[in-house]
């Protein structure tokens, strides 16, 4: 996620396209090859057709970060609220806004 965001911060396009095809080796494909990605056939069609023709726009991940944020509102989040560090996150909170 912070190399999409840098990418996205990247203004000359011929570090944009370094960065995206980067970014995609890296991190799509590798887990395209080993099958443990859960990403949508659209978002990988949606990157693949965009690199193909060595056109890079700002928002070429866009559907990577949709379906990342998606998958974190579900059931990761679900476990964060029912575990212990949430917990104590709250109780830290509420201390912080006693103080004050």
């Amino acid at each position: 996620m912070v190399n999409i965001k840098a990418y996205e911060k990247t203004e000359c396009h011929d570090e944009r396209r370094k960065q995206a095809r980067d970014i995609y080796d890296n991190y799509i494909m590798k887990e395209m090859l080993s099958h443990t990605h859960e990403y949508s056939k659209e978002a990988v069609a949606h990157v693949q057709k965009y690199l193909m023709k060595n056109e890079v726009p700002v928002n070429l991940f866009e559907p990577y970060i949709e379906e990342i944020f998606h998958h974190l509102r579900g059931e990761p989040f679900r476990k964060f609220l029912e575990s212990d560090k949430y917990t104590r996150f709250c109780q830290w909170k509420n201390l912080e806004l006693n103080i004050q």
